[in-house]
């Protein structure tokens, strides 16, 4: 890869305690090497079912360590972050242009709704979706985002789904399942925490670039730790045997990428790190709205 083609953070990963799996849709233990990313781990793809994913993954230490902090390690916390609540006319604005307020708006509404995110981070769609009339909810577990939802938003927040107290109208887990080592085990969690009719909206990287670009997909150097590549049809294939059905799906989004530059031009100075951030035209991000059979 050229050095002037910039890449996602390097975790420092400790490669001598890497942990095999099966595949985590299919659990056959059938790998074919597909490209190796630059933090020298190996993307594979399950002969079986196509899956895209990491064989060979960080030990759980690594991962528990990363996700505590993750706010910090990814960048999203500034010195004013943590204090950050949105005006109403900030609200207002918000709510029109967020494509997965606007799927929920479309698909039976949100308001008078019991909603609890998934990966919350620090609240910004959990405010939306409040604003919306909803009942919301958190499950996160970055320490310094729990402080934030409970002391400043005010919005209960759990470490996992199986504590959450209440039925859930919605779920939503919007760029949460490309990390999680065992996704299976975390929708069964969430399908017992969802109502009869309820909606669980997904977002996750589209992994189906690899068909179309192949192991130069950006989406394999941007964030590292990322363990699994969804597809439509494998994401699909997750989701009924965990008892969902896929009403929509929409593949959206270019991902933002950057040049790193010795001198930095006018406009990356205006963009502040030179970053292009793209319209929704293209196919890098999958979302799915989906619902218990």
């Amino acid at each position: 890869m050229p050095e002037s083609l910039a890449c996602g953070v390097i975790p420092e990963w400790n490669l001598t305690e890497l942990v095999h799996r099966g595949c985590p849709v299919c659990n056959e233990d059938c790998p074919i090497p597909v490209c190796l990313r630059p933090d020298r781990l190996a993307i594979h793809r399950c002969a079986g079912c196509g899956m895209i994913y990491l064989a060979d993954i960080p030990g759980k230490n690594d991962l528990d360590m990363l996700y505590r902090v993750y706010g910090e390690y990814k960048g999203y916390i500034s010195s004013s972050r943590r204090t950050t609540v949105y005006s109403f006319l900030k609200k207002l604005r918000l709510c029109r242009e967020n494509f997965f307020i606007r799927i929920l708006d479309d698909f039976d509404g949100i308001s008078e709704m019991r909603l609890c995110e998934i990966g919350a981070s620090y609240g910004d769609f959990l405010q939306l979706a409040r604003f919306r009339g909803a009942t919301v909810s958190a499950v996160e577990l970055d320490d310094a985002a729990v402080s934030h939802l409970q002391e400043t938003l005010k919005i209960p927040a759990y470490h996992i789904a199986g504590e959450l107290p209440d039925m859930q109208d919605i779920i939503c887990a919007r760029s949460v399942f490309e990390h999680i080592p065992s996704p299976g085990t975390v929708l069964r969690e969430i399908s017992e925490k969802l109502a009869g009719d309820g909606r669980l909206l997904l977002s996750v990287p589209n992994g189906a670039n690899l068909d179309t670009i192949g192991p130069a997909w950006a989406g394999f150097r941007v964030d590292m730790e990322h363990l699994n590549y969804w597809t439509p049809r494998t994401f699909a294939q997750l989701l009924a045997r965990y008892g969902f059905y896929v009403e929509q799906y929409w593949e959206l989004n270019q991902l933002a990428t950057a040049r790193n530059r010795s001198v930095p031009t006018f406009f990356s100075r205006i963009l502040k790190k030179g970053t292009w951030m793209p319209g929704r035209d293209g196919r890098a991000t999958l979302a799915v709205l989906a619902r218990p059979v």
